[in-house]
């Protein structure tokens, strides 16, 4: 699992697009999320656009751990992002 060094904020002009720091890729703009995974994320600079032009994107899946639990029943109430698994 790639660890989340920072949560960055997101991409200049594109609110849909969310830019993190990871262990070992360094920063990248996570896009393309159909509901299990980011399936447009790419190497990019500050602005989050891509690092080197013609790279080719790859996917990430977060991983989560619960954040808050119900005490009294034992349901999660919120989760917390943890990282992401690379998928080539």
């Amino acid at each position: 699992m790639l660890q989340i060094i920072k949560e960055l904020g997101n991409m200049k002009g594109h609110s849909d697009v969310e830019i993190i720091e990871l262990e070992e890729l360094g920063r990248v703009s996570l896009s393309g999320w159909n509901g299990e995974e980011y399936c447009r994320c790419w190497k990019c600079n500050e602005d989050g656009y891509e690092k080197e032009k013609g790279s080719t994107s790859f996917c990430l899946k977060p991983k989560y751990e619960p954040d808050s639990i119900d005490e009294e029943t034992g349901e999660v109430l919120s989760w917390n992002r943890i990282g992401f698994e690379l998928k080539m």
